[in-house]
């Protein structure tokens, strides 16, 4: 069967569509160059296994696209069973991975990790009111996690680290399975096939259980939000509605845990724009950014209600362009001289002299030296395949186990480790940026027109963390995004539509 082909006024030869694809491309062939060049804190024994291991990584996801392309009939009719039983064994391991990962907390995990627990039990959590007071913008992370506890707790269960543990690897096992279901939707099932392998060959993902914060926590709703953009396209009627509500709870929880969920919230509403009309672009939004506003609105009203102080937040709350101007410092990353700085200064005034030393910093840089800046960010951002879970995984670990051996920076075969999973994660940018290349040249089908609000998000998220904070672990819920992306672009050797997909037939919206 041909996949549906997109009407001549959609078709790609639109300089927008091309000017985003190309300097898409262009950025994150910078971005995945930097990474492998400026090594940042690498060690010399991690070096060459990333620079060997990201050639064999790309021969090796192009021959399992190939080897797939043989059996791709027989995948199509098995696919949700694979589905099925690679979400089940995924979960599994990631929760038992994470028990023997056991550890302790500090600083912004303890004040929602153990907040969370002092709330559930005593019915406040009053000694992180000052941390709140400082850093509101972890008080969604915070109810989350108390929603969880507060279940157990009913159920009688109060190990709590093994409660946030089952809790994250469901959710992460659930948006690998959601980047399985997009590929099959955008492609066919050997893609999607594709895709789980790619996970079970990224060890990073199998340790994620136990790095319990805001990072993995909202790591399935940006990947959850597209998937049900894409049901929605293809619904009608009342059906059309519930998608829409999904959508809504999807970014408002999404969101209130970390607010980088928004980024994809703000491409698909462009997508839809662009591509759907003004109407369509009304009704998502309305929707979709009128419940994230509700919910929003609701646990401020209540929080501030119940437990927190406006007046002391309006005094003690950092300041966004705090991070702004912190990640203008050296490399951009955490220091504590700009947290002195931005605390020093009086509530009253407070942003505009931020905003001054802002132009102070961009200004000493100058163009070359800010290009210079960024693509040093871009490397520590994007470039280490562990997603920083050793930053959670070394605080007080109960035992020392062969596992921490491998994924704490000190151990024995920690260099192996992020080596390897470094030139994977390397293979999947490179493959993305592929991709990019090719879909600059035209777009075939509304398969691959649909891959656009994917492609922006990353982007976006690109654009915001280039003027943030420097951390390796912030692009990490955007990976499963960044994942389909590349699983999507891997060309194989099979006949269909040029991309070596099997035809099917997809109905979209108009």
């Amino acid at each position: 069967m041909k996949r549906e082909k997109i009407s001549s006024g959609q078709r790609d030869d639109k300089t927008w569509t091309k000017v985003f694809y190309t300097v898409f491309a262009w950025c994150f062939t910078a971005v995945v160059l930097s990474a492998a060049i400026c090594a940042g804190n690498r060690s010399a024994a991690e070096l060459p296994l990333t620079a060997l291991g990201l050639p064999c990584c790309l021969c090796l996801l192009w021959a399992l696209n190939h080897a797939l392309d043989r059996c791709a009939e027989w995948l199509e009719r098995r696919y949700y069973a694979i589905l099925g039983v690679f979400a089940a064994g995924m979960f599994l391991a990631e929760y038992l991975l994470a028990l023997q990962l056991r550890h302790g907390v500090w600083f912004d995990v303890e004040a929602i990790f153990s907040g969370a627990i002092e709330w559930v039990e005593t019915g406040s959590f009053s000694t992180y009111y000052q941390y709140f007071g400082y850093f509101p913008n972890n008080l969604g992370g915070l109810t989350f996690l108390y929603g969880f506890f507060k279940t157990a707790s009913f159920l009688g269960w109060t190990d709590y680290y093994a409660v946030s543990a089952m809790a994250a690897s469901a959710m992460l096992s659930a948006a690998m399975a959601l980047v399985s279901l997009i590929c099959k939707r955008l492609a066919d099932a050997k893609c999607g096939v594709l895709a789980l392998l790619v996970f079970l060959l990224s060890p990073q993902f199998w340790f994620l259980g136990g790095a319990v914060y805001t990072d993995v926590l909202s790591m399935l709703f940006p990947i959850l939000f597209f998937y049900l953009y894409l049901r929605y396209q293809d619904s009608t009627g009342s059906r059309r509605y519930l998608f829409l509500s999904a959508m809504g709870l999807t970014m408002a929880v999404g969101s209130e845990i970390k607010c980088t969920v928004l980024i994809m919230a703000v491409a698909v509403l462009l997508h839809a724009l662009l591509r759907r009309g003004l109407v369509r672009a009304l009704e998502l939004g309305v929707w979709v950014l009128g419940i994230t506003a509700a919910v929003s609105l609701t646990l401020n009203a209540f929080l501030y209600t119940t437990q927190l102080s406006r007046e002391e937040a309006r005094e003690n709350n950092t300041p966004l362009l705090h991070w702004v101007l912190m990640g203008l410092q050296g490399d951009g990353l955490y220091n504590s001289q700009d947290y002195e700085f931005t605390r020093s200064l009086p509530a009253e005034g407070r942003n505009a002299a931020l905003w001054q030393e802002i132009r102070n910093r961009v200004r000493e840089k100058g163009l070359v030296g800010m290009v210079e800046h960024i693509l040093r960010k871009s490397a520590i951002d994007f470039g280490d395949g562990t997603y920083g879970a050793d930053d959670f995984l070394k605080i007080q670990p109960y035992e020392d186990t062969r596992l921490h051996q491998i994924v704490l920076q000190d151990g024995a075969f920690h260099n192996w480790y992020r080596g390897y999973t470094t030139a994977m994660h390397l293979a999947i940018l490179v493959y993305m940026v592929l991709g990019a290349r090719q879909l600059a040249t035209g777009l075939r089908s509304k398969q691959d027109e649909l891959r656009f609000p994917m492609y922006l998000a990353v982007f976006g998220l690109w654009v915001f963390l280039m003027a943030w904070e420097t951390n390796r672990r912030y692009f990490s819920n955007f990976a499963p995004v960044i994942i389909a992306c590349g699983v999507l672009a891997v060309p194989s050797g099979g006949k269909g539509n040029g991309t070596g997909r099997n035809d099917r037939r997809e109905k979209s919206a108009s």
